[in-house]
């Protein structure tokens, strides 16, 4: 069994064009990949109520990834915002992560990975 602990986070990329695209982001998507690879993965990690949150969630479930922490928390999921230049390359950045869901994880959710 593989653990994977950290941010689940939506980096919101926005085009040239000025669409915006949304996509899931940090260790998320590690745990993602060696679930798909065909490694059980847990996922240790907070997710918010937010309408990103639970995609993030619906995600890892569709995956194979077994989600180890407790329920959704009220704090927004932390976005990562990049601005593509016209020739494709990052032109700026922001994060919003301060009072983020990600930053709730404790101890209390890492009691249940104990073996017995």
């Amino acid at each position: 069994m593989i653990l994977v602990a950290g941010e689940s986070l939506v980096d919101l990329i926005i085009r040239p064009d000025g669409s915006i695209y949304p996509s899931p982001g940090g260790p998320f998507n590690a745990a993602r990949t060696m679930s798909r690879l065909g490694q059980p993965t847990r996922f240790l990690g907070r997710f918010s109520a937010d309408p990103f949150g639970a995609r993030l969630a619906d995600r890892l479930r569709q995956d194979n990834v077994e989600i180890t922490s407790a329920g959704p928390v009220p704090e927004p999921t932390a976005l990562a915002i990049v601005a593509l230049s016209g020739g494709g390359g990052p032109a700026s950045g922001h994060s919003a992560a301060h009072a983020a869901a990600q930053r709730l994880l404790d101890l209390l959710d890492v009691d249940p990975l104990r073996p017995p």
